[in-house]
């Protein structure tokens, strides 16, 4: 399993540019769709009763808020050093 886990919901647009930029920079991850994976959801952090996404936990550090999908790569390369 990777150190990455990225939660997405089918047809987010932001969720497609995270995933395309990680493999760009092939930065490997396993995806848990929260819509379809309600056991592998249970990991994702809530807000407000819903999950946001793209969330990324990197090494148990979960990142749902960021400037941009650029952003949060090169943060995520930084704690993958």
């Amino acid at each position: 399993m990777s150190e990455i886990t990225v939660y997405v919901k089918s047809g987010c647009p932001f969720c497609i540019k995270l995933k395309d930029l990680l493999r760009k920079n092939k930065i490997s991850f396993t995806e848990i769709n929260v819509l379809e994976d309600e056991e592998g959801a249970k990991g994702a952090v809530q807000k407000d009763g819903r999950i946001p996404v793209p969330q990324v936990d990197i090494k148990g550090r979960v990142i749902y808020d960021y400037s941009t999908e650029e952003n949060l790569v090169k943060e995520m390369k930084g704690l993958l050093d």
